[in-house]
C-alpha cells in the first residue's frame, strides 16, 4: 500500500449512483463486492461484438472491404481490370483503413468494457469506481508512470526483444505499430493517433484488465497469479502474436504496480509512457508531420 508521505490523492471517487454507498449492497459474506469472472467474460463477450458492429459501420462507410486481400487475389484484381480496360486503383480493403476509421473499430469494444464495469460496480458492489477498483490518481503517478512506461518501451522492446524477434526469428516487432503510423496521414490523422493510442485506451484498459478483471482473477487465484491472468487476457485481446509477449510484460508490468499500490494511476501512466513512447516513434520515422 501507499507509504503514508506520499502527496494528497487526487480525489476520482466516483459514485456511480448519485449516493454514498451502501453497506447492504450485493456482495459476498466476507464483504468483498459481487462482481467477479463472469462479469469479465461478459466485458469481453460484449466488447468483441461491440467491435464487430463499429468494424462494420466503419468498413461500409468508408467504403473499404472488410479483409486483407492475399498475393493471388491481388494479380486476379490487375489481371481483370487489364482485360476489362479499367483503370488501374488501389484496392480499398482492412489494409489501408485510414487511421481515423481505424479507431472507430476500436470504439465498440472499448465502450463494451467500461459499460460492463461500470454495471458491475454499479448493480454489484459499493457504486465507486474508486472504492471497488483503485481509479485514483496521486501528483506523483504521473512523472513516475511516465518514465517506467518509456523505460519499458525502449529497453524491453527496442533494445531486448525487437532485435531478438528480428535477428533470431525473422519477425518484426513494429510491424503493427507502423501499420497503424502509416494510416495517420496530415496533422489530424496524428491527432487522432495520440489522443486515442496514448490518453483513451490507457485508461479504459487499465480499468477493465487491471481494475475489474485483475481483482477479479485475484479473489480467485491469490495476487500473483491474478496479475499474471489479466496480463494473459489483456495481451490475447490485442490479437497481435508477434507483440504478445511485449503486451504480456506491459501488463504484467502494470498490474504489479497496481497490486503494490492498490490503485490504478500509477499504472495508468504507464501504460500511457508506453504508448507515447511509441507515437512519438512513428511520428519522426515515418515523417507525419
Amino acid at each position: 500500500m501507499p507509504d503514508d508521505d506520499e502527496p494528497d490523492d487526487v480525489d476520482l471517487d466516483l459514485d456511480l449512483d448519485g449516493d454514498e454507498p451502501d453497506d447492504e449492497l450485493e456482495g459476498d459474506d466476507d464483504g468483498s463486492p459481487g462482481w467477479g469472472g463472469g462479469d469479465v467474460a461478459i466485458g469481453v463477450a460484449v466488447g468483441i461484438a461491440g467491435s464487430i458492429v463499429t468494424s462494420l459501420v466503419a468498413f461500409t462507410a468508408s467504403g473499404h472491404a472488410p479483409w486483407f486481400p492475399g498475393p493471388g487475389q491481388n494479380v486476379g484484381l490487375a489481371v481483370g481490370r487489364q482485360l476489362t480496360g479499367a483503370a488501374a486503383t488501389v484496392y480499398e480493403t482492412a489494409a489501408n483503413l485510414p487511421i481515423a476509421w481505424q479507431m472507430l473499430q476500436n470504439l465498440g469494444l472499448w465502450v463494451g468494457l467500461i459499460a460492463v464495469t461500470v454495471y458491475a460496480v454499479r448493480a454489484k458492489g459499493s457504486g465507486s469506481l474508486r472504492t471497488d477498483l483503485g481509479l485514483e490518481v496521486r501528483p506523483s503517478d504521473v512523472p513516475i508512470g511516465l518514465v517506467i512506461g518509456a523505460a519499458l518501451q525502449i529497453v524491453l522492446v527496442s533494445l531486448l526483444l525487437g532485435p531478438l524477434f528480428r535477428d533470431v526469428l525473422g519477425l518484426d516487432l513494429g510491424a503493427s505499430a507502423r501499420s497503424v503510423g502509416e494510416r495517420s496521414e496530415g496533422p489530424l490523422g496524428v491527432v487522432v493517433l495520440f489522443v486515442v493510442v496514448v490518453l483513451i485506451a490507457p485508461v479504459v484498459e487499465e480499468l477493465f484488465y487491471r481494475g475489474l478483471a485483475q481483482r477479479s482473477f485475484q479473489r480467485r487465484l491469490g495476487p500473483r497469479w491474478g496479475v499474471v491472468a489479466a496480463a494473459v487476457l489483456f495481451a490475447a485481446m490485442h490479437l497481435q502474436s508477434v507483440e504478445f509477449l511485449a503486451l504480456l510484460l506491459l501488463g504484467g508490468a502494470c498490474g504489479a504496480l497496481a497490486e503494490r499500490y492498490g490503485r490504478l494511476g500509477l499504472a495508468i501512466f504507464t501504460h500511457m509512457g508506453f504508448n507515447l513512447v511509441t507515437a512519438v516513434a512513428l511520428t519522426v520515422q515515418l515523417g507525419l508531420l
